[in-house]
């Protein structure tokens, strides 16, 4: 069993995992949950959406 709980997207996101599956795909799903931070946050300015809504990033030139 893995547990994991961190702070992101101003809340605390929690990982159970009770499968038998490898720290990697645990890791494969921080990953993802950061990803997804760093795309879309409105609570930082660096971000993907937060930049096509300042001007400053064309969403053509944005992420898939």
């Amino acid at each position: 069993m893995i547990r994991r709980a961190v702070e992101q997207w101003g809340t605390v996101i929690s990982l159970d995992v009770r499968d038998d599956v490898g720290e990697a795909v645990v890791e494969a799903c921080w990953a993802w949950f950061q990803r997804v931070d760093d795309l879309f946050s409105t609570w930082r300015a660096d971000t993907e959406i937060m930049q096509i809504g300042a001007g400053t990033l064309a969403a053509d030139d944005a992420s898939s």
